[in-house]
């Protein structure tokens, strides 16, 4: 079987859909096998950049718990792509990375877009090292069904993250065995199993549980995916817990569970700091890295001893904080081990109080004139699926005070923080969704300006997204920073008046497209009325907002504060 037809067929067996990408020389043998034995069962999906690609593949790995799939050629191809893999391992999504190399018979002479390190030439496998769980270069000796087998099972291997494939244009073609590969390459075959835990470890954690007072669950950007909802509200009862999630999820908790008490991190409620502060006594953190972006305003209270860390990799949390107490594995699997340890646990007898605090979201600046929009968005946001947010001022703004529902997922690139990411990711994830989900995405204009083009990709496919451009026209949190913290000398983050709706309508006329630009209340009403009404297209709101909001991050809050 020719190398490219063997990648398909593994591809199609992981029921993978779609391969996000841009075509190009050096891969183009690949795009070939998926239209000659695809067999309807995969498909390419043409970007409008490859950065954009590897955004599409991650959505689809975090929304849908599966594992993406981009491509790319040689060259600048594979250097745009490498945004992308960078993000996917900075906060660990799987995800398949395939980039065409120069043939072997002309790398280090001069071949067109050589990457193979001579002279003075990119070394891609060094590059991709830096950037991903594994890089594997294909070579005419290569056993590929084993390396394929390998770098699968690294992708999956506990914290999850990137694999990429180097194939020389030419191997693309050579003739590999592919046995029993209908069997081996089940993508449940990959996910992490159950580790060899020590009967003691549990029932030390499950004593701190017991003993403490006021416990608090921090909950991570992947709980949603590898917790039960009925499981965690049965541990937070169980152990009298309240629960907190933070902007790497804020939909991580069902925000309708009576123990769910607010937003950490630095986009928190200050109150909630506080009262954190004053009275939690154990800190559960599931699936949560305890990062900066996470626990932002209550990493002070927190130490190796009142700390416990439930998941599948402690790694970065461990160097954070230095957590004696923590059990790797599947979560939900760990909860109900835990709670069987102490059946007859009685909150009213360890006499601890049983009622759980709320917290009012802290908007400071009282010049914030996105209050009154975001309540006009909440309808809308109440009946959607998924929800992506992009890097930004207002974004950060919506994720703080918005409610979300049971049934939403929401989703943000913290990782590396790229502007510009929602709008490809909410591609990727939307395709893979059934055809009564909706998706939300929340963006800048600074980040329209970086991918917005994409929304054309969405008008193709026909994909139900309602695209929401705040533009202040300009990178918003950046003004903040340089005028709060630099005397008021905005530089560099600014720029002329951009019109997002009418660009976009200006890509296509379909009627799959429906633009709107909003200054007034009342045409943002008009537009998400009709948006109701025909929320199986693509919808694109440009709100124009004041220049002037102040975002609710936390240390922005402190310098209105002094000042």
């Amino acid at each position: 079987m020719l190398l490219a037809d063997a990648l398909v067929e593994i591809l199609k067996t992981l029921q993978v859909r779609y391969v996000f990408g841009v075509s190009g020389a050096n891969i183009e043998h690949f795009h070939d096998a998926m239209y000659r034995v695809g067999d309807g069962k995969i498909d390419a999906i043409l970007a409008k950049h490859e950065s954009a690609a590897a955004f599409m593949a991650d959505g689809v790995a975090r929304t849908h718990n599966t594992l993406g799939v981009c491509c790319a050629t040689s060259g600048g191809g594979m250097m745009n792509l490498a945004v992308g893999i960078a993000e996917a391992f900075a906060d660990g999504v799987p995800l398949l990375a395939i980039i065409g190399q120069p043939p072997t018979r002309l790398e280090g002479k001069g071949a067109f877009q050589d990457s193979s390190g001579a002279k003075n030439t990119v070394n891609a496998v060094q590059l991709f090292e830096s950037i991903s769980k594994c890089v594997v270069k294909i070579s005419s000796k290569t056993d590929f069904q084993q390396t394929m087998l390998h770098i699968l099972t690294t992708i999956f291997d506990k914290r999850l993250g990137p694999g990429v494939l180097l194939i020389p244009s030419d191997l693309f073609t050579m003739e590999v065995d592919l046995t029993d590969y209908t069997s081996l390459f089940q993508l449940n075959n990959f996910r992490q199993r159950e580790l060899n835990t020590p009967n003691q470890l549990y029932h030390q954690i499950n004593s701190r549980l017991e003993a403490a007072n006021n416990p608090l669950i921090l909950l991570g950007k992947h709980v949603k995916f590898s917790l039960d909802a009925n499981v965690l509200e049965k541990f937070s009862n169980h152990y009298n817990c309240s629960i907190a999630s933070s902007l790497a999820d804020v939909g991580a908790s069902l925000q309708n569970n009576a123990r769910h008490i607010g937003l950490v991190g630095i986009c928190g409620h200050t109150d909630l700091h506080q009262y954190i502060e004053k009275h939690v006594d154990l800190f559960i953190a599931i699936e949560c890295d305890l990062s900066v972006m996470t626990t932002f305003g209550i990493s002070n209270s927190m130490n190796e001893t009142n700390c416990v860390y439930i998941g599948k990799d402690a790694g970065l949390a461990k160097c954070i904080v230095n957590i004696d107490n923590v059990i790797e594995g599947e979560t939900n699997h760990i909860l109900n081990t835990l709670m069987e340890l102490s059946p007859n646990l009685s909150i009213v007898k360890n006499g601890r109080d049983n009622t759980v605090p709320k917290f009012k979201r802290q908007i400071v600046a009282s010049d914030h004139n996105l209050i009154p929009i975001l309540n006009q968005l909440q309808s809308s946001v109440s009946k959607v699926d998924n929800i992506y947010f992009d890097a930004g001022d207002c974004v950060a703004t919506a994720a703080h005070y918005l409610k979300f529902s049971d049934h939403t997922k929401t989703f943000i690139a913290l990782g590396m923080g790229n502007m510009g990411y929602a709008i490809p990711a909410a591609i990727g994830g939307q395709l893979y969704s059934s055809k009564d989900q909706r998706s939300i995405v929340f963006v800048g204009d600074g980040g329209f300006l970086m991918s917005g083009f994409e929304i054309h990709t969405a008008v193709e496919l026909k994909l139900p997204i309602l695209f929401i451009i705040f533009n202040n026209n300009k990178h918003g949190m950046c003004a903040t920073r340089q005028k709060l913290f630099f005397e008021n000398r905005v530089i560099s983050a600014t720029y002329a008046d951009v019109h997002p709706a009418q660009a976009v309508q200006s890509l296509c006329d379909a009627p799959q497209l429906i633009c709107y630009r909003c200054v007034t209340t009342k045409q943002l009403e008009t537009a998400l009325e009709n948006y109701a009404a025909n929320n199986e297209k693509t919808f694109v709101i440009e709100i124009v907002v004041s220049q002037d909001d102040i975002p609710p991050f936390i240390p922005f809050q402190n310098i209105r504060k002094k000042d």
